[in-house]
């Protein structure tokens, strides 16, 4: 796609000094200039990443590039494939004591092979499940911290479902076709249930409340969500030729933190009372699928979230 400029951009972030903005996959992509963008402007971040040795090395290149000298910027450890570690990770921010101004839920992946993890498939485990039990421990910081936000980090691909009636129950051990489309298929069902969750989350606490809730699309980003080595559709050998014939439509990381930069910081969310909506590049709101705005289907896949999640932390030994 040719890039014209945007109608938000990282000059229009406001003085965040005094804010904590967490950040879930904050150590590559467009998490990471989520990161550095915020911490330029003051922010303390908080980043989750899945080992110490990435934490560090995001950390630094982080205060690095903020460019400023007593940037606030520090990780925890979360793997998202693992519900008890989510849990962890949530306890340990909160026994900070500090302040939650900003979550954003942007950690996700693609570009796998079937497989299940704590008999839930993986894709929607990571995408759906772990973002949505993080908001839901730290939903009460947010109201603490009033006027916050809450953003989910979707995609266009939640247009792929094309069911009328999701039977999300299924959804989240189906065996999908060991296909590019098949993967992709199942991607879009976690991408759906992103922006069915920031609905659902908006409606249940409405505009009054002070905590707004949206969520995104970050647009085709030039980043490693598309790559898994393991995977015969989106191997390396692939993935290279994948790059090569539609490299050039894509957006690079940089371009593609900006929406969701403008949800984190825009004065325009809270004077306008935007939640409950679904933005796209750069910073303009659009209609989701008409499934995605679902109320029936956002109350069933919540319903059975919940249920999975009390199932996986109590087979864990996870006291909630």
């Amino acid at each position: 796609m040719f890039w014209s400029k945007p109608a938000f951009s990282t000059a229009d972030i406001p003085d965040m000094s005094g804010k904590t903005v967490l950040i879930t996959g904050g150590n590559s992509g467009v998490g990471l200039e989520s990161a550095v963008a915020l911490a330029a402007k003051g922010a303390h971040v908080v980043i989750s990443c899945r080992d110490e040795a990435k934490g560090t090395a995001a950390v630094a290149e982080i205060k690095a590039r903020a460019g400023v000298a007593d940037a606030k910027v520090e990780f925890g450890v979360m793997e998202q494939k693992d519900l008890a570690s989510v849990h962890g990770f949530a306890q340990w921010f909160l026994a900070k004591g500090q302040r939650l101004d900003v979550l954003m839920l942007n950690a996700g992946f693609s570009g796998t092979s079937f497989s299940l993890a704590d008999g839930v498939e993986t894709q929607m485990l990571v995408n759906h499940l772990a973002p949505t039990y993080l908001a839901q421990l730290l939903l009460p910081k947010l109201k603490e911290s009033a006027p916050s936000r809450m953003i989910f980090v979707s995609s266009k691909g939640h247009r792929l479902v094309k069911d009328q009636n999701v039977d999300w129950r299924s959804v989240f051990t189906r065996k999908y076709e060991e296909t590019v489309s098949g993967v992709l298929s199942q991607y879009g069902y976690s991408k759906l249930g992103n922006i069915q969750m920031a609905n659902r989350f908006a409606r249940e606490l409405g505009p009054n409340s002070g905590v707004f809730v949206n969520s995104l699309h970050p647009g085709v980003v030039a980043t490693n969500i598309w790559y898994n080595k393991d995977n015969p559709y989106f191997g390396s050998l692939i993935y290279s030729a994948f790059l090569w014939v539609y490299g050039w439509t894509f957006i690079t990381p940089a371009q593609g933190a900006l929406t969701q930069l403008y949800l984190a910081a825009h004065p325009d969310v809270e004077k306008k009372r935007i939640t409950g909506r679904y933005f796209v590049p750069t910073a303009v709101e659009e209609a989701p699928s008409p499934l995605a705005t679902d109320t029936a289907s956002q109350d069933s896949l919540w319903a059975v979230s919940n249920e999975v999640i009390k199932r996986i932390l109590a087979e864990k030994g996870v006291r909630v």
